[in-house]
C-alpha cells in the first residue's frame, strides 16, 4: 500500500484483488492447493519432470498492457489469463519450474516452455533445461 508506484498497473490490480480475499476463502484455496499438488505428484510418478507451455500466446510486445489489449476487431482480450494459465497451477503448488526459450512466433516474438519438477527437485529441472538447450542450439534474436 505504501509503495504502489513500484508496481505496474496489472500487478497492482492483482495485489489489490488478493487483499480482498476472506479468511474462509483463503482456507478453501489452501485445501484446493493440496488437491492440485496431489494431482501433479501423480503425473510425476513415472516421469522425472513435466513439460508444458509457459503461455498460451506469444509474449506481448513491450509497452502493451497484457490484461487489456484489443484484438483486430477492437475488442478487449484477456491476455493476462492466456499468459498465466499454464504457470498458475505450479505457482499454486510451489513446485520448481523453469521457463526456457524454444523459438520465435511467426511475428518474431519469444516462445517458451516450462520444465516442472517435484518439490525440491530443482536439480532435475536444471539438468533437463541444460540438456534441452544443448540439443536445441542457439536461437535467433527476437524482433522486439
Amino acid at each position: 500500500r505504501t509503495r504502489a508506484g513500484d508496481y505496474g498497473e496489472d500487478v497492482r490490480e492483482r495485489l489489490f484483488a488478493a487483499s480482498m480475499i476472506s479468511a474462509s476463502n483463503y482456507v478453501r484455496a489452501q485445501r484446493a492447493r493440496t488437491v492440485l499438488l496431489a494431482d501433479a505428484m501423480r503425473a510425476l510418478e513415472k516421469h522425472d519432470v513435466l513439460l508444458a507451455p509457459v503461455s498460451a500466446i506469444p509474449a506481448p510486445r513491450i509497452g502493451t498492457h497484457p490484461g487489456r489489449p484489443l484484438d483486430d476487431k477492437g475488442e478487449v482480450v484477456d491476455n493476462f489469463t492466456m499468459i498465466l494459465r499454464f504457470t498458475m497451477p505450479f505457482d499454486a503448488t510451489g513446485q520448481p519450474a523453469l521457463a526456457i526459450p524454444t523459438g520465435l512466433s511467426p511475428d518474431g516474438l519469444p516462445l517458451s516452455m516450462q520444465i516442472i519438477g517435484r518439490p525440491f527437485g530443482e536439480a532435475s529441472v536444471i539438468r533437463v533445461a541444460d540438456a534441452y538447450e544443448g540439443a536445441r542450439g542457439p536461437l535467433p534474436e527476437p524482433k522486439l
